[in-house]
C-alpha cells in the first residue's frame, strides 16, 4: 500500500490493527495489577513474581500507545480531512466526548467503590476528584487536555524540533499535584504530540518499513525494558530515603527510563502495524472490535473490581487462576456493554 493511498483512505488500517491489541493489553493490565501493587490484595492473594512482570510488561507502552494513536488520528483528521476548528468549538466537542463521560462514570465509580454519592455534597475535594476522573477515568481528562494543548502548541511560530525539545524537558520535570490531571499532562502530551507529527511527517517511514526493522524494534524494546525497568525499580527504592533535592533528580531519572522503554514499545507496535497493513487487509470484525475501544476502557475496571472485591470468585478459583478467568469475563462483558451502548 503506497503512502498516497494511505493518505487517501478513510480508515487508518494501522490504527485499526493496534486498537484491539490495546484493548487486550488494557484488560490484562488491570486483571494483573494487584500483583504489581496497583490495587489492594484480594482475598486469598499471594505474591507472584511472574504475574508482576507480566503486568509491568503489558503496561509498559499500552497507555502511551493509546495517547500516540489519538494524536496520530487527530493529525489525519486535521491535516488530511481538514477538520479544523476554533479553540472554543474544539473544547466543546472534546468536553462532550471525554469530560462528560468521565464525570458521569466517576460518579458511578465513587458510589460503587469509594462511598455514598451523598458525600459529594459540600465535599470540595471529592468534587475535584470526580472532575479529575476517579479510578481509571483519570485518562479521559488527560486526553482532553492533550487536544487543547496541541491546538495551542500548533499556533506557536517555532520549529517542530524546538517544540519537541521543550516538550521533552517539560515531560521530565517533576510536578506537584495539580487538579484536573494537569500534573500528568506534560508526560502524556509528549506522546500525543509525537503521534501527530508521525502522521504529518512519517510518509516515507510508512512506505519503507521492513520485517527486519520491525524485529529490530521489538528486540530493542525488550532489552531496554528489562534494563530500564530494573533501573527504575532501583531508583524508586532510593527515593524514599533520599533528601528533597536528590528526590527531584531521582524522579527525573525514573521518568527518563519510563520514556525510553515506552517510546521504543510504541515504535515497535506501530512499526508492526504499518508492516502488516501494508500487505494485508484487516477483517471487518477485527476493525469493528477496535471501534469498541473507548467503551471497553470505561467499563472494564468496574467489572474487574467487582469480581475481585465483591464476589467469592477469588476464593473459589484461587489467586493463580483468578486473573485469567477475570480477563475472559471482563473482556467479553466489556465488549458487549460497549457494543450495546454504542448502538443506543
Amino acid at each position: 500500500m503506497s503512502d498516497t493511498s494511505a493518505n487517501n483512505k478513510r480508515n487508518l488500517d494501522e490504527v485499526s490493527f493496534i486498537r484491539p491489541i490495546l484493548i487486550v493489553l488494557l484488560v490484562f493490565v488491570h486483571c494483573f495489577t494487584v500483583f504489581n501493587g496497583g490495587w489492594p490484595p484480594f482475598e486469598g492473594y499471594k505474591d507472584c513474581t511472574g504475574y508482576m512482570w507480566f503486568s509491568r510488561t503489558c503496561y509498559s507502552f499500552m497507555l502511551k500507545t493509546f495517547i500516540f494513536v489519538s494524536g496520530y488520528v487527530w493529525a489525519y483528521q486535521v491535516i488530511d480531512l481538514q477538520k479544523r476548528s476554533s479553540l472554543g468549538i474544539l473544547v466543546k466537542k472534546k468536553a462532550e466526548r471525554l469530560i462528560l463521560p468521565s464525570v458521569v462514570f466517576s460518579l458511578v465509580y465513587w458510589q460503587l467503590f469509594n462511598g455514598d454519592i451523598t458525600d459529594l455534597v459540600g465535599g470540595g475535594k471529592i468534587v475535584i476528584s470526580v472532575l479529575s476522573g476517579v479510578g481509571h477515568l483519570w485518562y479521559l481528562p488527560v486526553l482532553f487536555w492533550c487536544f487543547v494543548s496541541l491546538w495551542i502548541v500548533e499556533k506557536l511560530k517555532i520549529s517542530d524540533k524546538v517544540k519537541l525539545c521543550i516538550l521533552l524537558v517539560l515531560a521530565l520535570l517533576p510536578y506537584p499535584y495539580i487538579p484536573f490531571q494537569l500534573s500528568r499532562l506534560p508526560y502524556y502530551f509528549l506522546f500525543f504530540f509525537a503521534g501527530f507529527k508521525v502522521w504529518q511527517y512519517g510518509g516515507l517511514f510508512r512506505t519503507n518499513i521492513s520485517s527486519k526493522k520491525v524485529l529490530a524494534s521489538w528486540l530493542l524494546f525488550v532489552v531496554s525494558f528489562v534494563v530500564l525497568r530494573m533501573l527504575k525499580s532501583h531508583v524508586v527504592e532510593l527515593y524514599s530515603t533520599a533528601p528533597l533535592v536528590t528526590k527531584a533528580g531521582l524522579k527525573i531519572v525514573s521518568t527518563i527510563c519510563q520514556i525510553g522503554y515506552s517510546s521504543l514499545g510504541v515504535i515497535a507496535i506501530y512499526s508492526m502495524a504499518v508492516l502488516f497493513t501494508n500487505t494485508h487487509n484487516l477483517p471487518k470484525c477485527y476493525i469493528n472490535a477496535g471501534s469498541l475501544c473507548f467503551g471497553v476502557y470505561v467499563f472494564q475496571e468496574f467489572i474487574i473490581k467487582y469480581l475481585y472485591y465483591y464476589t467469592e470468585l477469588p476464593v473459589k478459583v484461587g489467586y493463580l487462576a483468578l486473573p485469567w478467568i477475570a480477563f475472559i469475563i471482563t473482556l467479553v462483558l466489556s465488549l458487549l456493554l460497549s457494543k450495546t451502548t454504542k448502538s443506543l
